[in-house]
């Protein structure tokens, strides 16, 4: 039986929002912890108070004062609360600093069941966004005397996706106060990406020793192709299928459908084989506009494009593994969908509209599978679009899947820098 190795606490509200795409991420966390035999205490947010015993560890579940988050199944909102509410959305935005679930990571930082579990830890661990978690992390860490480790999936106030953050001065002076005394109290600091590494040590160069990359990873129900699923490629159809999976302008301001249209319109122009362009997941009203603007002119060029609404996961996933060709668009200078990881495993080549001093660009450059095109420069794009194009008809284009992505690798890190590892990573 396997020794006890110290006790960690995770913030994790989200927890049991399957959804959610922190939750991959935290649920790995769990896991590599309690494979090295650390006691897991996992705090979520919940509309009730109560404890569970689980096969990882501890369970504990605070409720959320202003129902953000909720258990499946759980009780029905008041009336009052029921319809959402955009006024009184803007309203807690812009008084509680970071963000409305601020008031969940405050009730559990002080919390007797918490502060009970949560005796003796080694370590608080919390990931973000929301950055509330953070404060609640920091302010139990402090209690209880253990190091504080912080998840940045995104930039806190590089990039923020929250509207008062970008507008507002105030606010982001309100952010960057807490920001501050946060990295100062944390002993380790993951980013996803180097861009957000850059410019957090640019921010902070004290604590640039602290902040160790761990990029997000293959999925955790096997990264490789379904074998045979490929099979009826191109080469037996008479139209490329090329997939995009995920949002637009929902994902990032910056995002807009025509900077991954534009460079396959131009393609399409020059003729050649046909294709069909799927685009599947939630789109604005801005995005269907702007689509619907564009498709007159794939038509003219004899190929098409369609729009689909979101599939569940396990589909999405058989879905990009039949494709003929995967796009990506990625308008961040630092941020890295999170797609690609869902990519990549697929076997499919992957056309990447993406800044050339971004971070996609710099994790990409190096993969074979990767054709990278400048989304601000599209009239340049005709050499990487045919490459592409001829990828996508081959049969079993022959990629190997990078190894700085897979489970393993990111295990070592993350338990290299909480020096449950030898440090040989």
């Amino acid at each position: 039986m396997m020794q006890p190795n110290g006790k960690a606490v995770v913030l994790a509200p989200f927890w049991r929002l399957p959804s959610h795409v922190a939750v991959y991420r935290v649920e790995r966390f769990v896991r590599w912890l309690q494979g090295e035999g650390v006691d897991v205490v996992l705090v979520r947010a919940s509309s009730r108070d109560f404890v569970e015993q689980t096969p990882w560890g501890t369970e504990i579940s605070m409720r959320d004062p202003v129902s953000l988050y909720r258990e499946p199944g759980g009780p029905p909102l008041p009336a009052w609360r029921r319809r959402p509410n955009r006024l009184r959305r803007l309203a807690a935005m812009a008084v509680l600093t970071p963000d409305p679930l601020i008031l969940w990571a405050r009730r559990a930082a002080r919390h007797p069941t918490v502060l009970e579990h949560a005796a003796g830890a080694r370590w608080v661990i919390a990931s973000s966004p929301p950055e509330s978690v953070h404060v609640g992390a920091a302010a139990l860490a402090a209690r209880v005397g253990a190091k504080l480790v912080v998840d940045l999936r995104d930039g806190w106030l590089d990039e923020p996706l929250r509207s008062l953050v970008q507008t507002s001065r105030f606010h982001r002076w309100r952010e960057r106060r807490l920001e501050r005394r946060i990295i100062s109290q944390a002993h380790r600091i993951f980013v996803t990406s180097e861009g957000w590494r850059q410019q957090l040590a640019q921010r902070y160069p004290g604590a640039v020793g602290k902040v160790g990359l761990l990029t997000n990873g293959y999925p955790p129900d096997g990264p490789g192709a379904v074998p045979g699923e490929s099979a009826a490629h191109a080469d037996e159809r008479n139209t490329l299928e090329l997939c995009y999976a995920g949002q637009f302008t929902q994902s990032r301001s910056t995002q807009h459908p025509r900077l991954l249209l534009e460079p396959l319109w131009l393609a399409a122009r020059k003729g050649g084989r046909a294709a069909c362009i799927d685009l599947v997941g939630h789109l604005s009203g801005e995005d269907v506009t702007e689509i619907a603007a564009w498709s007159p002119r794939f038509e003219e060029a004899g190929w098409s494009v369609r729009t689909h609404a979101p599939v569940p996961r396990a589909a999405i996933l058989a879905r990009l593994r039949r494709a003929s060709g995967l796009l990506l668009l990625s308008a961040s200078e630092s941020a890295v969908p999170s797609k690609l990881f869902e990519y990549i495993p697929a076997g499919r080549p992957i056309l990447a509209a993406a800044s050339p001093t971004g971070a996609l660009w710099r994790l990409c450059r190096q993969i074979p599978q990767v054709f990278l095109t400048d989304y601000l420069r599209p009239e340049h794009s005709s050499p990487v679009l045919s490459a592409f194009l001829a990828a996508c008809a081959e049969r079993e284009p022959a990629y190997g899947l990078p190894e700085q992505f897979t489970e393993r690798y990111l295990r070592r890190r993350f338990l290299r820098d909480l020096e449950l590892a030898p440090d040989d990573v």
